[in-house]
């Protein structure tokens, strides 16, 4: 076929020919070359064989018609970029497949659905970057969500996640301003800086007891996320300076925590935030409740901290 330029088993090169929106790959190639199908404006529906086992980069880059993708074949990776900005709105991804690459949907903006099979062990950084999925599954084999993964996803309202994932990577969820509900799973170990930045709606969240790393600002600009009790319950008992900022910003959540501090902190860590906190009125109210609520006769002394300033009783200042 003059459409398709071949060598081997290679398509290398995909000649737009007028009139054709729908087209099939022969049978017998194997890979889809780099840039092969790249740029093609009238394409419309593209059929992908049972012998193909690689989809290459950049492979479908901008075809901004591309709507359909019907894969036959036992592909075990689509590589980097392979349907970036694209107009794909349906595509059934293999049984086979094992990786989805960086940047590999991102920009498809049409693509409200996918399901992501259960044998994907990895999803590369910016792999669905601003597309238009509404909810996403993630599979069981996958451990870590990469960097930027789902960021600006404006449609994305409800995220599960397996309880094989451990680790949200940084900025994943960034910009999903539309998100409502995540699902964290039991398994989860570490949240990275601002993977859920920019979330507006996200107006509850349930941490696992295996979370022992909230990075910074994981949760900035979370207007809506004054539920999130665990959270903070988990990162007050950690006492982690890198939160202190954060909490610092928003007072209504503040009083919250001292008012629970008692129940998740030794005396000891109460003090350590006291003297990282710089908030002089945030300072003033954690004092005060230290004293009226921790029974220092049982608690640890913490040398060298000067609480003079507060005009606290003495009891307090020997600490």
């Amino acid at each position: 076929m003059e459409r398709f330029k071949i060598n081997g088993t290679v398509l290398e090169k995909y000649i737009e020919e007028k009139g054709i929106t729908e087209d099939t790959i022969p049978e017998g190639i194997t890979k889809i070359d780099v840039e092969a199908f790249a740029n093609c404006q009238s394409l419309n529906t593209i059929t992908i064989p049972k012998s193909i086992t690689k989809i290459d980069y950049r492979a479908f880059y901008e075809c901004l018609s591309l709507k359909k993708v019907n894969i036959l074949g036992n592909i075990t990776k689509i590589e980097e970029c392979a349907f970036f900005n694209s107009d794909l709105t349906d595509i059934i991804l293999p049984d086979s497949l094992k990786e989805i690459g960086k940047d590999a949907f991102a920009y498809c903006t049409n693509l409200t659905s996918i399901i992501i099979p259960d044998n994907v062990e990895k999803i590369g950084n910016f792999a669905f970057y601003h597309s238009g999925l509404i909810n996403i599954n993630i599979p069981n084999k996958i451990k870590k969500i990469g960097k930027l993964t789902f960021a600006n996803c404006r449609d994305l309202r409800k995220v599960v996640l397996s309880d094989s994932v451990e680790r949200i990577g940084r900025k994943a969820f960034d910009g999903c301003t539309n998100l409502e509900e995540v699902i964290l799973p039991k398994g989860l170990k570490r949240i990275d800086y601002r993977a859920f930045n920019d979330c507006i709606k996200l107006t509850s969240i349930t941490t696992p007891e295996s979370l022992d790393n909230i990075c910074k600002d994981a949760f900035k600009n979370c207007k809506g996320l004054l539920s999130v009790i665990d959270k903070f319950k988990l990162e007050m008992k950690q006492y982690k300076s890198y939160i202190l900022p954060y909490v610092s910003r928003n007072k209504e959540l503040f009083h919250f925590i001292i008012y629970e501090m008692d129940k998740y902190l030794t005396h000891s860590e109460a003090i350590k935030i006291l003297s990282e906190i710089t908030d002089t009125e945030m300072k003033a109210i954690l004092f005060e409740y230290i004293n009226n609520n921790f029974d220092l006769d049982t608690a640890k002394p913490l040398d060298n901290l000067d609480l003079g300033e507060f005009g606290g009783d003495q009891k307090t200042k020997k600490i």
